[in-house]
């Protein structure tokens, strides 16, 4: 088979770079996708071959910044989906951690990174993720909600676990699936959220009605 020009797959390596940047795709994921075009093409092209011996994400960090540069690529031009590096998340951070590691903040970079794109609805629950654990919502007291909110943001990560390196080609059909997967989730978000609220807000005791917000402290 022909070998594959790596020039070709500028926004997938790009993405790869991202994830060995915020350390989100396994290193030995990377490697597989390299090792596949080393594997298919008959004189696979030098890039796939050390990526492949690459031994570390910072490794394939530096490698790919060293491939740009020495073959004149301009990366400022680039604007990608990060959808791929949301189903690493879902499948790669344990529940145990993800408020701790701050998940909600690492999604909320890809809203202003000028090179990804994503859709009103994604914009729209990236900054809504950990909206439930704040002490109010529309004027009224909620309880805790830590629980609630780890369900929040693995309920929406899911939506991405198909996307993976080893099935990149597939990703454009993968797009219109989550897109119709997206407005649906979004609806029932929706109800899920006003029930938690309805649920969980505290309701005003009769000390509280009486006395004037200040007298409580």
């Amino acid at each position: 088979m022909m070998a594959t020009d790596p020039k070709d797959l500028i926004d997938v390596i790009y993405l790869i770079q991202k994830g060995a940047a915020t350390a989100i795709i396994p290193k030995e994921e990377i490697t597989h996708w390299a090792d596949s075009f080393i594997e298919r093409d008959d004189e696979p092209d030098i890039f796939f071959i050390e990526l492949s011996m690459c031994h570390t994400l910072n490794d394939v960090y530096s490698y790919i910044s060293d491939f740009f540069f020495h073959n004149s690529i301009n990366t400022a031009d680039i604007v990608i989906s990060p959808r791929p590096l949301f189903g690493y998340c879902y499948r790669h951070l344990p529940k145990s951690k993800l408020i701790e590691w701050e998940v909600t903040n690492f999604l909320r970079q890809f809203t202003w990174d000028r090179h990804f794109r994503v859709t009103e609805i994604e914009e729209a629950h990236i900054y809504s993720l950990d909206d439930p654990y704040y002490g109010f919502r529309d004027g009224k007291m909620i309880g805790a909600t830590q629980e609630f909110t780890l369900e929040y943001v693995f309920k929406f990560l899911d939506n991405y676990n198909d996307y993976c390196l080893a099935n990149y080609k597939e990703w454009p059909e993968l797009d219109k699936k989550v897109d119709s997967r997206l407005v649906e989730f979004d609806e029932k978000m929706d109800i899920a959220i006003q029930e938690f609220i309805d649920k969980n807000t505290i309701k005003p005791t009769a000390v509280m009605k009486s006395k004037p917000w200040w007298k409580f402290w």
